[in-house]
């Protein structure tokens, strides 16, 4: 792989990473709300919207530019699964992220402080800032998974 190929996936994964860390934030900061802990939770959940869209936005650029050469090779391969499955399940998932990271972004800054309140509305957020910490945990897997595949169709 070229050297901005594999800057291109570091960037990919930096801001995944970033998605990652801060989405768990807002997790534990919504667990037990003050307002001190919601005004932590807006910029976590803000950061977190960014890192998944613009992780969205780099992985988008290497899949349609660089990945059909790391594809072929991957599927030629000892691990095509690392393509055929690992890849193929990954682009489903990586679509629904930013929709969902938007989603808990609106709720936390548009309900607020009613978060100490309001259950529901801060039950939604925990469960949405788990699935997207969970979701993020479970594509930085997946990315190494598909690196190992083409590493080891290298030989």
């Amino acid at each position: 792989m070229e050297l901005a190929g594999e800057g291109i996936l570091i960037l990919h994964a930096m801001f995944g990473e970033l998605a990652f860390i801060t989405f768990g934030w807002a997790f534990v900061e919504l667990m037990e709300p003050t307002k001190t802990r919601i005004v932590r939770a807006k910029w976590a959940t803000l950061a977190g919207f960014l890192g998944t869209v613009l992780s969205w936005i780099v992985g988008g650029y290497y899949y349609v530019a660089l990945y059909p050469k790391a594809r072929n090779l991957i599927r030629g391969g000892p691990w095509p699964w690392g393509h055929l499955i690992i890849m193929e399940a990954k682009e489903h998932l990586f679509l629904i992220g930013p929709f969902l990271a938007a989603l808990l972004l609106f709720i936390v800054w548009w309900k607020g402080e009613e978060l100490m309140v309001d259950s529901d509305s801060r039950w939604a957020s925990l469960v949405l800032s788990g699935i997207l910490t969970a979701g993020a945990i479970v594509m930085l897997f997946m990315g190494a998974i598909i690196g190992i595949s083409e590493r080891v169709a290298l030989g």
